[in-house]
């Protein structure tokens, strides 16, 4: 979809930048930090509607993933 197309280029510069915890390494999320400076980079007006897409898809993948 068309205004998703920002934030699919967003997710696919960030989605491997996680945060992990414990000794085994788990993840626990994504790096909320890393998201911001490529939402610059694109120069993207809609910097909290893309920066809450990117978050959601995340989260949705991992489901799927885990489950």
């Amino acid at each position: 979809m068309k205004e998703n197309e920002e934030a699919a280029k967003v997710y696919m510069r960030v989605r491997d930048q996680v945060l992990r915890a414990g000794v085994d390494g788990t993840i626990v999320g994504l790096n909320q930090l890393a998201i911001w400076p490529i939402i610059d980079a694109y120069g993207i007006k809609d910097k909290i509607g893309v920066f809450d897409k990117v978050i959601n898809c995340w989260h949705e993948v991992r489901k799927k993933q885990e489950g």
